[in-house]
């Protein structure tokens, strides 16, 4: 029986064509929908956890939709953070794969031309005469058409035409020579749209994966925490954190910022000037602390300053107390927002996170830019011990939940003060 050229093509070429032709369109989706970096494989990847999880795991719908959703945030956060840095690595892969699956259906293909007997052959029940199948074929053969021309890269008019074959009629009439003219055209083929593109795009997968991983900035709050954790000095090292030469030297920390352990007045003398602390403050722009009305009355300069700078490691150049409206709040926010590198919103973590907040940090992304942290400071209910007391555990859930859901990588929650 003849190979169906038809099938053939239809099943191990076009189908390939489609899946490449959806990949494309994918990604011109992701580039016209800016704030979701994967809209596609983000919603296809909600839908799949809240199915599976119903079926595997026999919890109920509710439950497989809120884990569906924590999915989606994560995704969203880590496609604002790493862009499409994290989908390259199995993008690659699924070329790699089709790029093996290529070569050996080629390999198959051109074995069995040699090793057997194959008689190739074209039929439809639409009325497709052999005119228009030709020129469907000479179409497709155009990328090597300049080198080789009809009934070597492709079948001629009349080796289409008595390749056709009829049900009632069989294929006794057909000449040997026609029902093999199709084995280079389906072998060229493979190579071009099935070979080709796949290795193209496993070498560009393989540069873009390079180039994203070299325009990563790693200034997300969480990494700019851990690395001032890593560059602080250790326990037994006698230098304390530097101060601010802008700033008064506190009584305290002035002998021990300009005295080296064991040299006495003379390692005093030979202090650096003191200019040189500055080097080792993190971040090249300035901090900004928001305050809620309600928290305006506290005393900024020493004792919240202190806690803020041992909490996030920097000092704080402005404060600015937010007013009722978000609107204001976020205009006053804009005026300043010049130069600032990080922001420290403090909050009750025992009032809810309201819509009003949420909004404002939604927004104050857009106002600040892609690259300054913003730090949400918690601090628990006022009690005997002061104003400012540790937050209880069940009210940093309820917030981590809710800013978790805001899938803003440069967003990190920190209770201001730790029990």
């Amino acid at each position: 029986t003849p190979v169906n050229v038809s099938l053939f093509f239809l099943v191990f070429i076009l189908s390939q064509l489609l899946i490449l032709a959806v990949m494309a369109g994918s990604a011109g989706i992701s580039r016209l929908i800016r704030h979701d970096p994967l809209p596609l494989s983000s919603r296809f990847l909600r839908w799949l956890v809240t199915i599976l999880g119903r079926r595997l795991t026999g919890i109920g719908l509710e439950r497989a939709r809120e884990r569906a959703l924590d999915l989606n945030h994560l995704l969203r956060r880590l496609g604002r953070s790493y862009g499409i840095l994290i989908v390259l690595p199995f993008f690659r892969l699924a070329q790699a794969a089709g790029v093996f699956f290529n070569f050996g259906l080629l390999a198959g293909f051109l074995t069995r031309i040699i090793t057997s007997d194959l008689a190739f052959g074209w039929q439809s029940t639409l009325r497709l005469g052999a005119e228009t199948v030709h020129g469907l074929v000479r179409f497709l053969a155009l990328p090597w058409s300049w080198l080789l021309g009809p009934g070597r890269g492709w079948p001629t008019l009349d080796q289409v035409r008595g390749s056709q074959m009829v049900l009632k009629e069989g294929i006794t009439h057909l000449a040997t020579g026609d029902l093999v003219a199709w084995w280079p055209f389906l072998a060229l083929s493979l190579v071009v749209y099935g070979l080709l593109p796949r290795l193209l795009l496993l070498l560009g997968a393989w540069g873009a994966e390079s180039m994203a991983a070299r325009r990563i900035r790693f200034s997300q709050a969480r990494i700019r925490l851990l690395l001032r954790r890593l560059r602080a000095p250790r326990d037994h090292d006698p230098a304390p954190a530097p101060v601010r030469p802008s700033e008064p030297n506190p009584e305290p920390e002035q002998p021990a910022a300009v005295v080296a352990p064991g040299s006495g007045p003379a390692g005093a003398a030979e202090a650096p000037p003191p200019a040189a602390p500055e080097k080792e403050q993190p971040g090249p722009g300035q901090t900004l602390v928001l305050l809620p009305a309600e928290m305006a009355a506290l005393d900024r300069d020493r004792n919240l300053a202190s806690m803020i700078r041992q909490q996030c490691g920097r000092f704080v150049d402005q404060w600015l107390t937010l007013a009722d409206d978000p609107e204001e709040s976020l205009e006053s926010i804009r005026s300043q927002a010049a130069g600032i590198d990080e922001v420290y919103l403090l909050q009750e973590a025992w009032q809810p996170p309201i819509e009003e907040l949420l909004w404002l940090l939604e927004r104050l992304r857009f106002v600040l830019g892609p690259e300054p942290a913003v730090f949400l400071l918690l601090t628990g209910r006022p009690d005997g011990s002061g104003p400012l007391t540790p937050p209880a555990d069940q009210d940093l859930t309820i917030w981590q939940d809710r800013v978790r859901r805001l899938a803003d990588p440069g967003l990190h929650l920190l209770p201001l003060v730790r029990s």
